[in-house]
């Protein structure tokens, strides 16, 4: 029984496409794990100061607040897949050379900034690509299996990452470390080669700078007629801006106000992603049971009230149980940005989750900024306990309404 239930739910692996897809997501987020977990530590251990990591996540997040809207128009323009092989091989030479670099000479901590930089440009970049690319790659009827199927990858990348990345610094050095983040991002953009690469939409018109602006306001005007894309795309927003707010809080906690050491830092991160893939196994009989928009309504509450309670112990075994529930209730997610994928056309993908990601950098660099200057006098608990009670807020006053109405067709759909 069990067997046949993990057939029926890995199914879309028999199609050569998704499945380089899914190798490449894992070894993507594995990669960005131990670059997270070790360049935080990098800074932490060179300045001493909250501000540095609250810099390097503000240098993060620089490129979608000033590219997003130009990337968006160029995933709808040229091939998806050649975008994420290209991102993804840049980022893994990037990595290798600030390997180099540290080896020879690592007097200050400008390498770890101008690497940011870099690789939030290539972040940006495969982010909306690969979102896009799983559109094309699977239908709507099934998108939500195939976006849980890619969390699922993404969230084993993710518990695998942080693990690594604290043992290999710890025990061998953060140089070792890097060049392990390196090689996995090469390794997953040559996987999405198999994956044939889809034309371009044809152009109505000379591709010049204003055509751009109007391809990028055709969106926009999507989403502004549809009401159900447009909820669903402020749900998001409220959800999701949880990632690089945790990830700035998470060392501040462990290390700074319970005083744990790298390795009890990288396997608490891990187990996050361990609890998003017990979720993501068991998502489609929860969904049959409570119904997609239930799941998704009880999914943000839990998940807002995970965190809020997540920083009353030191005690490692409580910090260990909570990250753990709160993986599991993150993949509530997955059926939002499901939700949001699914009522829009492919042709317009790719400026939409762009939209999303500029507004996403923008929320989250002016929340990480604001917290980062009251924590100067402040305990870390607080941060968590807030955002986790506007989540719960958030899911019972908003996200229970919106979802209340069935879903709204879509012409033009793939």
């Amino acid at each position: 029984m069990l067997t046949g239930y993990l057939r029926r739910r890995f199914s879309l692996l028999n199609d050569p496409a998704f499945t380089s897809l899914f190798i490449r997501m894992f070894c993507n987020r594995a990669a960005d794990g131990i670059v997270y977990v070790v360049t935080a530590w990098l800074l932490l251990k060179l300045t001493g100061q909250a501000s540095s990591v609250a810099f390097q996540l503000t240098l993060t997040l620089l490129p979608s607040a000033l590219l997003s809207p130009v990337v968006g128009v160029w995933t709808d323009r040229i091939s998806r897949r050649s975008i994420v092989m290209a991102a993804d091989l840049f980022q893994g030479g990037l990595v290798l050379l600030t390997v180099v670099l540290l080896m020879f000479d690592f007097s200050g901590v400008w390498y770890v900034y101008a690497m940011t930089v870099a690789v939030g440009i290539s972040t940006l970049l495969h982010q909306i690509a690969a979102r896009a690319l799983l559109r094309e790659i699977v239908d709507k009827d099934q998108l939500l299996l195939g976006s849980s199927t890619i969390s699922i990858a993404s969230q084993a990348g993710a518990l695998l990452g942080p693990v690594a990345g604290g043992l290999l610094a710890a025990y061998l050095s953060e140089p070792g470390a890097l060049a392990t983040a390196g090689l996995l991002s090469v390794l997953g953009g040559l996987s999405v080669a198999r994956i044939a690469a889809t034309p371009p939409a044809p152009a109505t018109g000379p591709r010049t700078a204003w055509s751009w602006v109007a391809d990028y306001r055709d969106g926009l005007l999507m989403l502004h007629r549809h009401r159900v894309a447009r909820r669903m795309f402020l749900a998001c927003l409220a959800f999701y801006v949880s990632v690089p707010l945790v990830n700035f809080l998470l060392p501040l906690l462990l290390v700074r106000q319970f005083h744990l050491d790298v390795t009890a830092f990288g396997i608490i991160d891990a187990l996050f992603g361990v609890g998003s893939i017990a979720a993501g196994l068991a998502v489609h009989a929860v969904e049959q049971r409570l119904g997609e928009r239930r799941m998704m309504v009880a999914g943000v509450f839990a998940y807002g009230a995970v965190l809020a309670v997540f920083p009353s112990s030191a005690h490692t075994v409580w910090l260990g149980i909570t990250y753990f529930l709160a993986g599991v209730f993150f993949h509530s997610g997955v059926a939002l940005m499901s939700e949001l994928q699914g009522s829009l056309p492919t042709q317009v993908q790719g400026r939409i989750i762009s939209l999303y990601n500029f507004l996403l950098s923008l929320l989250a660099t002016g929340s990480i900024q604001l917290i980062s200057v009251v924590l100067d006098g402040t305990p870390v608990w607080w941060a968590y306990a807030a955002y986790g009670l506007m989540l719960m807020g958030f899911s019972l006053l908003c996200l229970a309404r919106w979802t209340a109405e069935p879903a709204q067709p879509v012409v033009q759909q793939r």
